[in-house]
């Protein structure tokens, strides 16, 4: 059979079992996600449908601006895209996998289906969450590195990698730490690659679109500066007071452990701030060291079934907590009672439109659990102790190999070096910047986990038939 074909048919059956998974969804137990931080997003989104421009300082804008340009349509389309979103970047991904002459067509489709067939990521594509598209734009952000090591200086790419990362961090404010690894990148152009005119073209459009971000900012707050300056002064006063001043008081936040005086390290979920979700896996861990070792720890965590537990779940909280006169019964209304668009009744009927009379059934099918259980059995094969071992020797080799090398390493090393120190960084950037666990701060990165490990699989190989080819040689 052709090359060609196999290809083609690889994206078939990866189209086919990622919309076969989410059609009992789509089809019976269409229930989204709705959060606490949804009513802070879209009610940004509620001010410009009144003709107001919101203050951004705090809220990043696109996913309150993408709520207002799919509003006239319902909120239900939003959940359409969202999905759309996430099918159409993990098949680029495989799409450039082939491309790139990773493995084979085959080897690269079975790894596609089993990063894309997670129950987590079925959760934030149903959710009004900012990780909802977040995620996706983190693969297109890896697609596009991995386009970038096959290319021969394409400009358009690093224009493309610019924007990308702008975007990101315009989409959720975790992901301006991918402005150091623009700066690495630039660095790394520099010393090793003298490629003045690449460097020039991927400045300029960074700059250029910052310049923009800032413009932004001045017009909604009257501050010309990128980023939420509100926010970064926030996580900076909170952090240097953590490190420098030790003072616990400095920080905002309700029902801390006191886990400083005991020497548990791996805590449980706790449900309290969480409207009593299991879909909100949650910790409340004042100490950083501690939160690292639970964002590390919690990748061989098997996450709760889709249908059977987490859409049921969503069901009974819709159906007997939002009733449109009363949003939330008293125990859990201390999250929402100082956001100004729960107290508003128009906000909150313009926020959640046609899911404000919340639902009248949950039907559960055999098919739903069949694809519970799929989804349970590829978790299992996933995220494991010896997967995250696995990754962890992969990260400290992919280091100790471009130290000791100046930089000037194979292509498929420094995708490795980039792609796990992604990962690794991000756990730290959320540690440091949060003073609270959330399983999907880190779940939307976890890609890269299998990312890394999947071209170390590649490079291993490659080695081990260069050794044999050079010992028939000999021989």
């Amino acid at each position: 059979m052709k090359k060609q074909t196999v290809k083609i048919i690889g994206v078939l059956i990866f189209s086919f079992v990622f919309n076969i998974i989410r059609l009992p969804f789509l089809k019976n137990l269409f229930i989204p996600n709705i959060s606490a931080d949804t009513f802070d997003y879209f009610n940004y989104s509620y001010q410009m449908h009144l003709g107001e421009f919101p203050d951004f300082a705090a809220i990043p804008p696109l996913y309150p601006i993408l709520y207002f340009l799919t509003s006239p349509f319902g909120a239900s389309f939003l959940i359409y895209f969202q999905i759309f979103f996430s099918f159409l970047a993990f098949l680029l991904l495989l799409i450039e996998l082939n491309n790139s002459n990773y493995f084979n067509p085959t080897i690269n489709t079975i790894f596609i289906i089993l990063i894309s067939s997670q129950s987590y990521i079925l959760q934030y594509e149903t959710s009004f969450l900012t990780e909802s598209i977040y995620m996706s734009l983190f693969i297109l952000f890896s697609l596009n590195i991995l386009k970038i090591s096959n290319s021969n200086n394409n400009k358009r790419l690093y224009i493309t990698c610019s924007l990308l990362i702008f975007i990101i961090a315009f989409t959720r404010s975790n992901g301006i730490y991918l402005y150091a690894f623009f700066s690495f990148g630039i660095l790394w152009l520099y010393w090793f690659k003298k490629r003045p005119l690449i460097i020039k073209t991927a400045l300029f459009s960074f700059i250029i679109l910052n310049m923009l971000w800032a413009s932004f900012n001045y017009f909604s707050y009257g501050t010309f500066m990128f980023g939420n300056t509100y926010r970064i002064k926030k996580v900076a006063k909170s952090t240097i007071n953590m490190f420098i001043q030790n003072d616990s008081k400095s920080i905002d936040y309700m029902h801390y452990r006191d886990n400083d005086a005991d020497d548990q390290i791996i805590y449980p979920y706790d449900l309290k701030d969480s409207w009593n979700l299991k879909e909100v896996r949650a910790k409340n861990i004042r100490n950083k060291k501690k939160l690292i070792a639970n964002y590390i720890y919690d990748f061989q965590c098997k996450s709760h079934d889709f249908y059977s537990i987490i859409l049921k779940e969503r069901y009974n909280f819709w159906h007997n907590k939002f009733n449109g006169s009363n949003f939330l019964s008293s125990d859990t209304s201390g999250l929402l009672l100082q956001r100004e668009a729960y107290n508003n009744i128009d906000s909150r009927k313009y926020i959640v439109k046609e899911f404000y009379s919340g639902f009248d059934k949950y039907f559960f099918s055999q098919t739903s659990k069949t694809v519970d259980n799929f989804l349970f059995f590829l978790r299992s094969l996933t995220n494991n102790f010896l997967t995250i071992t696995i990754f962890y020797i992969v990260y400290f080799l992919s280091l100790y190999k471009f130290i000791k090398n100046m930089g000037e390493v194979s292509k498929t090393s420094f995708l490795i070096f980039i792609f796990s120190n992604l990962y690794i960084f991000n756990i730290i950037i959320v540690s440091l910047t949060h003073n609270r666990f959330l399983a999907r701060y880190s779940l939307v990165c976890e890609f890269l986990v299998f990312f890394s490990i999947y071209l170390s699989i590649y490079q291993f190989i490659n080695y081990l038939k260069l050794m044999y080819s050079k010992w028939k040689l000999e021989s």
